[in-house]
């Protein structure tokens, strides 16, 4: 197990701080949007490509395929896009992952970004369902309608 501990600050494209590390909030904005650009944007492309393809094939939400394409893109596509980032050189910092036993690599393993690719998926899930209860469970104790109705169709067909 490991985890991504570390961003390391250059001067150069050749030359690395090794003494400086930084956490991602400690990062210029600039350097920040960048590294989240580079997760998001295969990201929003692959999704929106399986969105569009299963509106085009007329394929329900609970429909096997879309399940299984659902399940291949979390299982492959999304860490490899997580290991793709930290093996970037971006313009002056890189990721370093630093194990347990304390060594530092330029590179992560499948299950270790499985575990980060986890950690992105679940955290905004959870609060999503607190914003949800906050919301919704206190009208539901007082006998009120749900405030978000059903939708209706889509904006595509």
């Amino acid at each position: 197990m490991s985890e991504i501990a570390s961003i390391n600050l250059r001067e150069n494209d050749s030359q690395s701080l090794a003494d400086t590390s930084l956490q991602f909030d400690e990062l210029p904005l600039n350097q920040r949007l960048q590294l989240v650009w580079e997760i998001w944007w295969p990201c929003a492309a692959l999704g929106t490509f399986a969105h569009l393809s299963q509106r085009l094939l007329n394929l329900k939400d609970g429909n096997p395929t879309i399940i299984a394409v659902n399940v291949l893109i979390f299982f492959a596509f999304s860490p490899w896009v997580i290991r793709r980032a930290v093996r970037l050189d971006f313009p002056g910092f890189n990721l370093v992952v630093i194990r347990h036993n304390g060594t530092k690599t330029r590179a992560m393993n499948y299950w270790e970004s499985l575990s980060v690719n986890w950690l992105f998926t679940v955290r905004p899930l959870l609060w999503i369902l607190a914003l949800a209860i906050i919301f919704v469970l206190p009208g539901k104790m007082l006998g009120k309608p749900n405030p978000f109705p059903p939708i209706q169709g889509t904006w595509l067909r």
